[in-house]
């Protein structure tokens, strides 16, 4: 498969800034979604979950991700 098929464009309009607090976790995010996940399908399910949930967490004031614990997920 190409690198063009592992593309994230289009998944999300607003990707949350969570992702991108500094180049590292921008990065592995990027690897993450274009890497570890192969099937195009589940990659979309699970950004766009990711995304939800990160906004969610942004609104409440959560900005950085390795703060996220148990209580922060429902």
């Amino acid at each position: 498969m190409s690198a063009a098929s592992y593309s994230l464009a289009g998944l999300a309009a607003n990707t949350p800034g969570v992702f991108l607090l500094n180049p590292k976790t921008a990065d592995r995010s990027f690897e993450f979604f274009t890497a570890d996940i192969r099937n195009r399908n589940m990659r979309r399910v699970y950004y766009n979950a990711v995304c939800r949930f990160a906004a969610s967490q942004e609104g409440a004031g959560l900005r950085d991700p390795t703060a996220v614990r148990s209580l922060h997920v429902d």
